[in-house]
């Protein structure tokens, strides 16, 4: 697999952890536990810029061979 593919299916799965992060900070909202819901709220977030930063890597040739 080429590099760009590689990197891209990193960002998947980033983004897949991201919105699996956003599900339980709903359920734990729904419960009551704000500040849990919160904090995963942050980690999605993290990991949803994380994917947009892959994405572009993905889309610049690698200076170097990899």
């Amino acid at each position: 697999m080429e590099h760009g593919g590689r990197i891209e299916l990193e960002a998947a799965l980033v983004e897949q952890i991201a919105s699996e992060l956003r599900a339980a900070a709903r359920f734990h909202e729904q419960n009551g536990n704000d500040a849990v819901a919160e904090a995963l709220r942050m980690d999605a977030r993290r990991h949803a810029r994380e994917a947009v930063m892959l994405r572009a890597r993905a889309d610049t040739p690698a200076l170097v061979p990899a």
